[in-house]
């Protein structure tokens, strides 16, 4: 049986010397995931190094994090708040 082997360019784990199955580092585009991204990164620079292969610049993050903030979804109340208004307004 043949051993099964994946790889990819994004993602890479070195295995713990006494468990092969738990990872002792784990690297994102050949960065540190826990000891370079995850300290000094926000979600958005992690999404944006997953996707872009590199650390973003600042401002490339700032967008990101303001078109999230546009495109969120408003919730449930906001149809019930635009329904008191109309209410209130045409008595």
């Amino acid at each position: 049986m043949s051993e099964f082997t994946l790889k990819t360019a994004i993602w890479r784990d070195e295995p713990e010397p006494d468990n092969p199955f738990a990872a002792a580092r784990s690297f994102v585009h050949g960065y540190d995931l826990f000891g370079d991204l995850l300290p000094r990164a926000s979600w958005f620079d992690y999404l944006l190094t997953l996707f872009v292969g590199e650390k973003p610049t600042s401002a490339a993050s700032a967008t990101l994090e303001r078109l999230a903030i546009i495109l969120a979804n408003p919730g449930p109340r906001d149809l019930s708040v635009r329904a008191a208004m109309n209410g209130g307004v045409g008595g």
